[in-house]
């Protein structure tokens, strides 16, 4: 959009994506998805993607089209790809925030009680505890 095109705008994202290739280097998935007809300009998501890849992300622009099937396939291309970004990541030996994991699957241990549920205003309905050992 014309909008998105003033020097401020573009020094902002830049300044943004930079920041965060930086912090987070090879975690970083970024998707630009162009939704629109052929021929439609998307000069700016594909700056930004790559932004990301020349500074240690990974970043990819895909043009979708306009077709709901098109669209369709390429959301679930990107959850597909983003579940095994994310499952990967989890997999290792230290799960999110750097805390230690209790098994393989990347569950992170944490310390918390849980509240009482099961409660519809002027009953009570039975709650059953589960301890996961």
């Amino acid at each position: 959009r014309p909008s998105d095109c003033t020097r401020a705008d573009t020094e902002q994202r830049t300044t943004l994506l930079q920041n965060l290739t930086q912090l987070l280097s090879s975690k970083l998935l970024f998707y630009a998805m162009g939704v629109g007809a052929n021929g439609a300009d998307f000069g700016v998501l594909s700056s930004m993607v790559k932004i990301v890849n020349e500074n240690g992300g990974e970043g990819q622009f895909v043009h979708a089209g306009l077709s709901a099937v098109a669209l369709s396939s390429t959301f679930s291309d990107i959850s597909n790809t983003l579940t095994t970004h994310r499952t990967t990541l989890l997999s290792s030996t230290k799960g999110a925030n750097n805390l230690p994991t209790d098994n393989a699957a990347g569950k992170t241990k944490k310390d918390f009680t849980m509240r009482e549920t099961g409660k519809i205003v002027g009953k009570t309905m039975p709650v059953e505890t589960y301890i996961h050992g």
